[in-house]
């Protein structure tokens, strides 16, 4: 039991150290769609199957890491318009 609180506290940090970077960059060029999408999708289909579970851990981990990775994508979409649209830089 203790090990699956364990490993949700884990899988729930494990992007904050990728988002602080970006944030602080202002850069998520090295960062593929693909592994973005794939992440995504993994995590997505995880928490579906975590909502018909009685582990409560494993849906919070699930929905924040699931926020984690849509603040990446947002993120990487941002600054990717940024280089784009000059005006945004404003």
């Amino acid at each position: 039991m203790i090990c699956g609180y364990i490993g949700s506290v884990l899988f729930t940090i494990n992007l904050f150290p990728q988002l602080y970077k970006i944030y602080s960059t202002k850069k998520a060029d090295d960062i593929s769609y693909g592994w973005q999408f794939c992440c995504f999708g993994g995590t997505s289909f995880s928490l579906i199957f975590a909502l018909h579970t009685p582990y409560h851990h494993m849906k919070i981990g699930l929905t924040i890491e699931l926020m984690n990775i849509i603040a990446i994508i947002g993120l990487k979409k941002m600054y990717s318009l940024k280089k784009i649209l000059p005006i945004i830089n404003e």
